[in-house]
C-alpha cells in the first residue's frame, strides 16, 4: 500500500535543485510520511520547472508523480484509521479490542499533524488540476483556480503552511502561462475531452468499436454539442442527402469494413468459379 521511490538520489537531486527556491518556506519543514523517502519538496519541484518546460509537461508530470506516489488513497487511509482510533465506540471497531487496535495502528497519531497538512496540499492540487483539466487554460484560469480554493477554505492565503504556499506559486504559475496567450484565446491542457470523446463515440458504434473508424466517423462532431430538434431542422436545411452522400464518398472513401467485405466477396465469387468449372 505504501508507495517507494526507488532511487534515493531522486529525492536528493530534487531537495538540492530547490535549495535557493524554497529556503527557509513552509515547505521546507515539512517530514516525510511513514515508508516514503520523499518530502514536499518533490511537489514543489515541478511548479519550479515549469518556468523552464512549460505549462503542459509540468502538468502532466505532477499528475504522473501523484498517480505514481499513490499519494491520495494513503491519505483517505490515514483519515480513516485516525477517526476510528478517535472513536473506540465506532461500527467498525466492534470485536476489536482496544489493545489490538493501539498496538497495529496507534503509530499513526504521531503522524496526525502531519497529515492535515499533506491533506491540505492534496487538496490544493486536485482543485487546481480538475480546473485545468476541465476549463484548460486562459487569462481566467488563474482566477477560477482561486475560487475553487477559497471554496474549500476562504481564508487559505493567509495561512502559514505548506498547502498556502504550494497554491499562491501554482497561481502565479497559471497566470504567467497564460500571459502569453492572445486575449480571448485557450488552449487544452488535458486528453482527458478527447479520451472522453473517443469513449462516447465507440458508444455510438457499439458492435461495428472493434472494425476500425467506419463512416459513423461522420457522426462525431454530433458528440460535441447538445442536439436539439431545432439544430437537427436547421442542419437538414443546410446540406441536404445527396451532397452528404457526395462528402462521405469523395472524402472519407472506402472505410476498413467497407474493403473487408469486398475481400470476402471477392474470395467467395472466385472459389464459386471455380468450384463450378
Amino acid at each position: 500500500m505504501v508507495s517507494k521511490l526507488e532511487n534515493p538520489r531522486i529525492n536528493g537531486a530534487m531537495q538540492t535543485s530547490l535549495t535557493q527556491t524554497t529556503s527557509e518556506l513552509p515547505v521546507q519543514r515539512e517530514r516525510p510520511l511513514p515508508g516514503h523517502q520523499f518530502c514536499l519538496t518533490s511537489i514543489a519541484l515541478p511548479i519550479e520547472l515549469a518556468k523552464h518546460v512549460g505549462f503542459r509537461v509540468t502538468a502532466d508530470a505532477m499528475q504522473i508523480l501523484f498517480d505514481m506516489l499513490n499519494i491520495a488513497s494513503l491519505l483517505t487511509w490515514s483519515k480513516m484509521v485516525l477517526y476510528h482510533l478517535k472513536t473506540p465506540g465506532s461500527d467498525s471497531r466492534i470485536g476489536i479490542s482496544v489493545e489490538r487496535m493501539e498496538v497495529k495502528l496507534g503509530w499513526l497519531r504521531e503522524y496526525a499533524d502531519d497529515l492535515r497538512r499533506w491533506n491540505q496540499c492534496q487538496e490544493v492540487i486536485d482543485r487546481s488540476l480538475s480546473v485545468i483539466n476541465h476549463q484548460g487554460l486562459d487569462h481566467q484560469t488563474g482566477k477560477v483556480v482561486d475560487q475553487s480554493l477559497k471554496e474549500h477554505h476562504p481564508d487559505w492565503r493567509n495561512e502559514d503552511s505548506s498547502a498556502t504556499w504550494i497554491g499562491l506559486k501554482l497561481i502565479d504559475w497559471v497566470e504567467q502561462s497564460s500571459s502569453n496567450l492572445p486575449a480571448g484565446e485557450r488552449t487544452w491542457l488535458s486528453t482527458e475531452i478527447l479520451e472522453s470523446l473517443f469513449g462516447r463515440f465507440k458508444q455510438m458504434e457499439r458492435q461495428h468499436s472493434k472494425s476500425g473508424l467506419t463512416r459513423l466517423i461522420e457522426a462525431l462532431p454530433t458528440l460535441c454539442l447538445r442536439v436539439t430538434p431545432g439544430t437537427v431542422r436547421k442542419g437538414f436545411l443546410r446540406v441536404d442527402c445527396k451532397a452528404t452522400q457526395k462528402w462521405i464518398t469523395d472524402s472519407l472513401g472506402h472505410t476498413l469494413s467497407a474493403r473487408r467485405n469486398a475481400a470476402y466477396r471477392e474470395a467467395k465469387s472466385a472459389n464459386h468459379v471455380i468450384s463450378t468449372v
